[in-house]
């Protein structure tokens, strides 16, 4: 729905319930969004539910959106490489600018489920054998520059972090380069670092007649110095 001119908002809440004799349980190898469902053995059934809500202002060149919903990014059909919507939808902020026609620039940060204990936040509750505790914090951010130099032609260009335990404020900033930011949080310790990533994106329309050309490059944790070194390096290259 819109309130005025420039404020949005979407909810969509489910409830499922899924039972027989070839139900699919856990939905790990299939393109099928995976799902955080309780299972039921003596009727062979699952119950999960998801909800997608967002909050979004929007102006004439960019808008800021509030939410929990699917973020997806590259062009594969099956599964983005980068983002896709196998992994249930989280909350988070994003940002959306587009200053001149050939040039986009987005920005979120996302709050993710770590399914982790918190050792050190176990509590002991008036149930016998039953004590309560909470999951360590996990957070995503990103941001991606994309070009469009051509009519159907983009180029695009990203970074994103994957780290734990606390919300940092450098990952809050929208233009920080967050692997320079990593080497100052650990500083410069592999095993107190976070997860980086860089990616890159070209797609091409129809300049050849109703033919769409993709690919996609991700690289995680990458180290220069020992790319080609056998015992310390491994690369998987998929095309």
């Amino acid at each position: 729905g819109r309130l005025g001119e420039h404020i949005g908002f979407s909810l969509d809440f489910r409830d499922n319930r899924e039972e027989g004799g070839n139900i699919d349980v856990d939905k790990a190898f299939t393109p099928v969004t995976g799902v955080d469902a309780f299972y039921f053995p003596e009727s062979n059934a699952i119950e999960y539910s998801e909800v997608h809500t967002t909050l979004a202002y929007d102006w004439s060149w960019g808008s800021v959106t509030l939410g929990k919903d699917f973020l997806t990014w590259g062009h594969e059909r099956n599964g983005q490489l980068v983002l896709s919507r196998k992994a249930p939808s989280f909350p988070f902020v994003r940002l959306d600018v587009r200053p001149t026609d050939w040039l986009r620039f987005n920005y979120f940060h996302g709050w993710l489920v770590s399914n982790v204990a918190d050792s050190a936040e176990v509590y002991p509750t008036l149930l016998e054998r039953q004590n309560s505790f909470k999951f360590r914090e996990k957070y995503l951010a990103s941001h991606t520059l994309t070009a469009t130099p051509l009519r159907g032609l983009d180029i695009a260009l990203g970074e994103s972090m994957v780290y734990s335990d606390r919300l940092e404020i450098a990952y809050l900033m929208p233009l920080m380069f967050f692997r320079l930011a990593d080497h100052y949080l650990s500083r410069r310790k592999n095993a107190a670092g976070s997860n980086a990533q860089l990616f890159f994106a070209l797609s091409s329309r129809n300049h050849i007649k109703n033919t769409h050309l993709y690919t996609t490059l991700f690289i995680d944790d990458l180290s220069v110095a020992n790319v080609f070194n056998e015992e310390t390096q491994i690369n998987h290259v998929g095309v």
